[in-house]
């Protein structure tokens, strides 16, 4: 299986799951509702809600999962 997640800084992110695009979205933020317990605590502490940096993680739930082949590469 290929997952690609393709970021344009704070514009917009799109995910694709073996080349067909999943979901797309723009201005990602941190919830403004608070529901999210890291997003309420980060935006009580005053970070900015828009997203402009941060880090990758690689997660998994449940069961071991290997990740192989990863990737990144700047966008021109």
């Amino acid at each position: 299986m290929g997952i690609e997640l393709e970021v344009h800084g704070d514009e917009e992110v799109i995910h694709r799951v073996n080349g067909d695009e999943v979901l797309r979205y723009q201005k990602p933020q941190l919830d403004p509702e608070g529901r999210v317990e890291s997003s309420a605590a980060l935006i009580a502490a005053g970070a900015s809600r828009e997203l402009a940096f941060g880090f990758i993680a690689l997660q998994a739930e449940g069961q071991p999962v290997w990740f192989r082949n990863i990737e990144l590469k700047p966008l021109k």
